[in-house]
């Protein structure tokens, strides 16, 4: 039983980094991956899956000025305060 919850959790955060945008949104291919791995964790929890509609618009597809403006809403969205110094959670995919 053991094995099965650490592969339950594995699944689980895999699962978070392909939901974040930036990665379930990229393109069908990475839609799909997001879907399947929720679908295999359904399965593991005997539950009902929530797959993720397709975006109006793929992000590969979006113009270099889209594509900049998504990328500077989502650095600062994701800048948080501790003390005087500012962590930036930043995507590795910034193309």
């Amino acid at each position: 039983m053991k094995a099965i919850n650490k592969k339950l959790g594995e699944l689980n955060s895999i699962l978070d980094i392909q939901g974040q945008n930036g990665n379930w949104n990229y393109d069908p291919y990475m839609h799909g991956l997001y879907n399947g791995l929720e679908m295999a964790r359904s399965i593991m929890t005997e539950t009902e899956p929530k797959f993720r509609n397709a975006p109006k618009k793929w992000l590969y597809k979006k113009t270099i000025l889209e594509k900049l403006k998504y990328w500077w809403l989502l650095k600062t969205n994701s800048t948080k305060k501790e003390g005087n110094e500012k962590i930036l959670l930043w995507s590795s995919r910034n193309n």
